[in-house]
């Protein structure tokens, strides 16, 4: 994920000191099959996962380690700029970023949904074609947007910490657990 024109590029001289592997770790945790993310390490999802321009539901469940200033999942692009989707954690409440085309400036949405550190908690992010829509833990906030993503790129789960227009020098990677990582290409009708 690191290499010229990866969502990693210039980000990995921002890993802690203490990076050992980039790769998470298949762990049982709570009886069930689990990817564990430590001091960096991170999931890179193909540009192909997340949509640039339809809809499309993004759902997982986590576990983390602490509740304050980690980054769940970036979309970067080339030149090492944010592009498309950007979920973080910031004041354990989870953070809603899109940039758009025709829309450089990044909104940051903070959807007051608190995101519980050492317990599950259930995350699902719809991104409709004229809103965004957080789900955490069964409570739900949306906010107006109706911008296709800057670029087509891929995904970083977990690890890229790099500073960007809504994530501060002191971002710290995601550390925890994973599990359930859904992605369809479409709104999801319940």
């Amino acid at each position: 994920g690191g290499n010229y024109a990866d969502p990693m590029h210039g980000a990995g001289k921002r890993l802690p000191k203490d990076f050992l592997r980039a790769d998470p770790v298949w762990l049982k945790e709570d009886g069930r099959w689990t990817l564990r993310f430590d001091n960096g390490s991170y999931l890179v999802l193909p540009q192909e996962a997340l949509p640039h321009g339809s809809e499309f539901t993004l759902s997982f469940e986590i576990k983390p380690d602490d509740a304050d200033k980690y980054v769940l999942l970036r979309t970067r692009d080339v030149g090492g700029e944010d592009c498309g989707l950007d979920l973080t954690v910031k004041g354990g409440t989870l953070h809603v970023s899109h940039c758009g085309v025709s829309m450089w400036s990044m909104p940051d949405f903070d959807t007051g949904l608190r995101v519980n550190a050492k317990a599950w908690n259930a995350i699902t992010v719809v991104k409709a074609l004229d809103r965004i829509v957080c789900t955490v833990n069964g409570k739900a906030r949306s906010f107006a947007y109706d911008r296709r993503a800057r670029l087509f790129s891929g995904s970083v789960f977990g690890g890229n910490v790099a500073p960007g227009k809504n994530d501060p020098e002191d971002m710290k990677p995601f550390n925890g657990f994973l599990r359930t990582l859904r992605i369809v290409h479409a709104k999801e009708r319940k």
